[in-house]
């Protein structure tokens, strides 16, 4: 599965020879449908729409694709329980719902406390509860740093550190991305996986 995983992502070259102890001689990787890379399959309709191309749908998503609004409640879940948390702590009480700058500092909070959640307990509630976790492309537990940098992306990305209208902006954008591709940016870019049962 490392091979297949490094030869995947060009880290190694798909020229590289290869050898287990089933084999006889070293063989390129290449030449072995173990590691032939595999085309994206495009699901098309056979019906046609007086002369125009029909549509084409993507086949399948991701293995590690797991629903936006799995994902959605799992952070709800995990804000819900925080806010209050965070209240108490510091004293301080948000003016209304859509008091900004309330919402700016209980991010900061939840990027310190969800990473250590992350990297001590290996998840969240909110995550706990709906089933999904989020680990190295190893299968190890985030490092204190990795959630760290995940939890700061979401909170600029995914979540608009809470400033009116950009939130709502970048909530759809991650939104529409992770339905349409399955990853997101924050995940993607530290190579991680996300897991469900």
């Amino acid at each position: 599965a490392e091979l297949q995983y490094l030869f995947k992502s060009h880290k190694l070259p798909i020229e590289a020879l290869v050898w287990h102890q089933s084999m006889t001689e070293w063989a390129s990787a290449k030449s072995l449908e173990l590691f032939e890379p595999q085309p994206r399959v495009i699901e098309v309709e056979t019906e046609t729409f007086h002369g125009s191309p029909p549509p084409r749908k993507e086949a399948s998503r991701p293995p590690s694709w797991c629903s936006p609004w799995r994902r959605y409640f799992a952070r709800a879940i995990d804000t819900t329980l925080l806010f209050p948390v965070f209240s108490f702590i510091t004293g301080i009480q948000p003016h209304s719902l859509a008091d900004y700058r309330f919402n700016m500092m209980a991010i900061a909070f939840a990027i310190l406390a969800h990473a250590a959640l992350q990297s001590s307990w290996g998840s969240t509630p909110g995550k706990a509860m709906l089933g999904y976790k989020v680990r190295t492309r190893n299968g190890d537990k985030l490092s204190f740093k990795q959630a760290i940098d995940r939890e700061a992306r979401i909170a600029w990305h995914g979540l608009g550190l809470g400033i009116p209208l950009y939130s709502v902006y970048t909530q759809f954008k991650a939104f529409t991305n992770l339905n349409n591709t399955g990853e997101t940016s924050w995940d993607k870019a530290d190579d991680l996986v996300v897991t469900h049962r």
